[in-house]
């Protein structure tokens, strides 16, 4: 009942166009999601407990981060002729890009702490990120088409910089996902995931509305 009552408010909020509506729903999740993390804690040991509010705290702070939303899309249209066909490539890319991430990490991921994974992919996504703002900063672009011959411009940097960010994009959940397999009371392996990954998700809603 307590989700469904929360579904309705959210819908509501969003349809009744009230100022700030990503905020209040930011800290409506905020509310549920700190009850049923209070829930968990008085089911776990003292070190058992740490573990989860750090790992949580990470996620969160991981995803909501903000981002340059879709502005780069925009600036790749306007100045590098992107049109459907180029981003839908883009898109059939990064999915496989992300799948053959998942497989050659398998190892690297099985063997790193969800910290550290976190930080890992925070510092790589910074790198990769300079390509683009180097390209609408700096004509990155422009200066690789001429030392390059025109072999390397800026659709290139964009879709090689898309493959690298791809085969990182979905390795950050796996260490997360299974230290709550192997950590979780056999009786709240549910709640477990639905918290956690509902606290990565909420950190996202920050981001959405911090950039709004």
């Amino acid at each position: 009942m307590g989700g469904l009552g929360f579904a309705v408010v959210a819908v509501w909020v969003g349809l009744s166009r009230i100022p700030h509506a990503e905020l209040l729903v930011f800290l409506t999740s905020f509310v549920i999601l700190a009850a049923l993390m209070r829930k968990l804690l008085f089911n776990l040991g003292q070190k058992d407990r740490e573990t989860l509010i750090a790992t949580a705290l990470l996620l969160f702070v991981f995803r909501a981060t903000p981002d340059p939303g879709p502005a780069p899309t925009w600036w790749i249209i306007d100045h590098l002729g992107g049109d459907g066909t180029f981003f839908a490539m883009l898109s059939l890319l990064g999915g496989l890009m992300a799948i053959a991430g998942l497989y050659l990490f398998r190892r690297f991921m099985a063997q790193r702490s969800v910290a550290f994974m976190v930080i890992f992919l925070t510092l790589a996504w910074a790198v990769l990120s300079l390509p683009v703002a180097g390209m609408y900063c700096c004509g990155l672009h422009e200066w690789a088409t001429s030392h390059t011959q025109g072999v390397i411009g800026g659709r290139a940097i964009v879709v090689i910089d898309t493959s690298l960010m791809s085969l990182l994009s979905e390795i950050a959940m796996v260490p997360m996902l299974a230290w709550i397999a192997r950590t979780a009371p056999d009786s709240l392996k549910a709640t477990y995931f639905a918290v956690m990954v509902s606290f990565a998700n909420l950190g996202l809603l920050l981001s959405q509305a911090l950039r709004g």
